[in-house]
């Protein structure tokens, strides 16, 4: 059955858009009918809708694309032409049949941003969100390089997630492997022969023993359950499912290891939001209403959009952020300085590349301790192991000299 993409307005006279599977027109306009969709415009879409977020794209190829276009928007080229020579240009399939229908979409005259809103299926939630802010600004080819700097930097760092994590990952299978065998082939070996000698361990060896048994159960099950765990959460980030998901947003915006990141991301996203829209000229009360989405958080988003109400009367907006829970006292501090200096847009870049840094900087040092914390849990399986078969070994060797 073809998925349609479509644009069109509600019953209050604002722009909807989706996606909807069809067998035919007719099935399509009732949908419309239903719904009180007025006006639409729709098209048939040859990507997958199903697949989650770069699940075709990654970071690399997201940096190159965002470079690229930054560079055309900056030679004044119309910008459906620059969404034209893109799709030509274009190596991923997926991304050239997205952009070749973007086109068609601005042919039948609908604004770029309208377009790549429909196909947050492949292009990230930030990009769809920074894309109608630089339309709405008139800066897109300095949003699209803060966006190509932005994925050239998660390229990067998961680059160095993937050489970090990948060697341990081998270490801890080999040795999940080597456990196995010791607990399901040499301890039934050894506890044979024991048997047959007639020999009587001591508590100390028995103890040891059994106890091995255990651990080498425990390190076996524990690495079946991480490497399901990461398959299932891998599986869930990369689905349709996790886009709008309630509680993965309220888990990473309070959970205990993940809310300084997060929150740090966050600032860093509507920093540099805010300083593109204020040295385009919009107030920053029009800014913050147009970052407003980028705040993921319902609650956060909520308390955003007080001190948004409470900037507009008036307040000094140090004291406005403070109360939302995502920017950091140095982040605050510099907002009151740009805004007491008439330097805001200056100052939240600054504020964004600080946040941007404590962010990564907190990830690596979450990945730096995976490589110690792992030796010392498989050091501790070994020497138990080690101990439950030696023990006995030693002792039955003695007896039999």
């Amino acid at each position: 059955m073809p998925t349609f993409l479509y644009i069109g307005t509600d019953r209050d006279g604002y722009v909807c858009m989706g996606a909807k599977k069809a067998a035919s027109e007719n099935e399509l306009g009732a949908y419309f009918d239903q719904r009180g969709i007025s006006e639409p415009s729709f098209f048939e879409t040859a990507t997958n809708t199903q697949r989650g977020m770069y699940t075709l794209i990654n970071h690399a190829e997201l940096a190159q694309f965002c470079n690229r276009f930054a560079v055309l928007c900056a030679s004044e080229m119309p910008l459906i032409e620059v969404v034209q020579l893109m799709a030509y240009q274009s190596k991923n399939r997926t991304l050239k049949a997205a952009l070749n229908e973007i086109y068609d979409i601005m042919d039948e005259g609908h604004d770029f941003s309208q377009a790549i809103s429909l196909y947050g299926h492949i292009f990230p939630q930030k990009l769809v969100y920074m894309t109608i802010i630089g339309e709405q600004s008139g800066s897109l080819d300095e949003v699209f390089e803060s966006l190509s700097e932005y994925y050239e930097k998660q390229a990067a760092f998961f680059a160095k997630i993937v050489s970090s994590v990948v060697p341990q990952a081998i270490l801890c299978v080999l040795a999940t492997i080597v456990i196995a065998f010791l607990m399901f082939f040499a301890m039934p070996i050894l506890r044979a022969a024991i048997a047959d000698t007639g020999h009587e361990l001591s508590a100390t060896a028995e103890f040891m023993m059994n106890f091995s048994g255990v651990v080498g159960v425990a390190a076996i099950i524990v690495s079946l359950a991480a490497v399901t765990l990461a398959f299932v959460v891998r599986c869930y980030l990369r689905s349709r499912k996790s886009a709008n998901s309630a509680w993965l947003s309220e888990f990473k915006f309070n959970g205990i290891f993940t809310k300084y990141t997060y929150r740090r991301v966050l600032s860093a996203r509507i920093a540099n939001a805010l300083a593109i829209l204020l040295r385009s000229g919009a107030g920053i009360v029009n800014a913050m209403e147009v970052v407003t989405p980028l705040v993921e958080n319902d609650a956060a988003q909520e308390r955003f959009m007080q001190a948004m109400q409470d900037v507009r009367e008036g307040k000094d907006i140090g004291e406005a952020l403070e109360p939302v829970g995502i920017f950091s006292d140095g982040f605050i501090r510099l907002a009151v300085v740009g805004d007491r200096s008439n330097t805001l847009d200056e100052m939240l870049d600054i504020a964004s590349e600080m946040a941007e840094q404590e962010a990564s900087e907190a990830c690596e040092r979450a990945i730096s301790l995976i490589e110690p914390a792992l030796i010392i849990a498989l050091a501790f399986v070994a020497i138990v192991m080690l101990l439950g078969i030696m023990l006995p070994i030693t002792e039955m060797m003695s007896a039999i000299g």
